[in-house]
């Protein structure tokens, strides 16, 4: 579902940059299709102190108009930081 929005979004002319916690389906999509992937510890619940610094930095960097948040840790997390930095999440 994520590889459909994605790819969507790019088709329409959308720069995508997925931050994300782990590899595996989302990741290899990404590096197949040319997709900026960000790495940050949010793949297990006692990194995610650790994630949420980076996950700000990043917020900061990138300014997403729009942020879509997957995950029970990283999407909890994601959508206090956006919600503080002012960006739409979803």
């Amino acid at each position: 579902m994520v590889c459909m929005h994605l790819g969507h979004l790019k088709r329409e002319g959308f720069r995508n940059t997925v931050l994300c916690g782990g590899c595996g389906h989302v990741t290899d999509y990404c590096v197949k299709e040319g997709i900026s992937c960000i790495h940050l510890p949010f793949d297990r619940p006692w990194k995610l102190w650790a994630g949420i610094p980076a996950l700000w930095t990043w917020l900061r960097c990138v300014r997403p108009d729009l942020l879509v948040l997957y995950g029970q840790w990283a999407g909890a997390a994601g959508m206090e930081l956006a919600a503080f930095r002012g960006t739409e999440g979803n």
